[in-house]
């Protein structure tokens, strides 16, 4: 199976009062070995908020010169081609991402790749809480104690690490040995 484990940044939470993607990270496996990254940092045309710029460190002169989402969607779009999406909220990135899709005059995301949300998959197996990316990465041992910041590659990492472990407690789960 072709999989891409996804993350952004954003300058805030609400796509509605205008905030944009500023960083993107994506991990391909094919037949559970990495085969390739996709890392960008974009340009939003407009400001970070305070929030945001407090969990992901990235200030507005770091996205400097940086490109448009416009100029790197079609590297975007052919990296995920092929591939399934396990993005941890999918909601969220799903909903950023297809907005500058569609700014870029593209489809919305499902159209290049099928998506699958992690947190989703985490509240099933794990029922009684603990679905946080942190949270996860404890429960599973995964040193996360260089992660000082929210981070799109960085986070990427984490959640393809942390679903090798959620599908093996699916699968535990399934076989009724959980």
């Amino acid at each position: 199976m072709n999989v891409t484990f996804l993350d952004t940044e954003t300058t805030g939470l609400e796509v509605q009062r205008g905030d944009r993607i500023i960083e993107i990270g994506a991990i391909k496996v094919v037949d559970g070995v990495e085969v390739d990254r996709f890392y960008e940092r974009i340009d939003p045309q407009r400001q970070i908020n305070e929030g945001a710029f407090c969990v992901h460190g990235i200030s507005n002169a770091m996205l400097e010169g940086m490109p448009l989402f416009s100029e790197i969607a079609p590297r975007l779009i052919s990296f995920i081609s092929g591939t399934e999406l396990q993005i941890h909220n999918s909601p969220f990135d799903d909903e950023f991402l297809s907005m500058e899709l569609k700014r870029a005059g593209y489809d919305r995301l499902e159209a290049y790749a099928p998506i699958q949300c992690t947190l989703k998959l985490a509240k099933e197996i794990h029922p009684r809480g603990g679905h946080s990316l942190d949270s996860l990465c404890d429960r599973y041992g995964i040193d996360r104690s260089h992660r000082t910041h929210h981070g799109a590659m960085l986070d990427a990492d984490l959640l393809m690490r942390v679903y090798d472990h959620l599908i093996k407690d699916k699968n535990k789960k399934t076989e009724g040995h959980y």
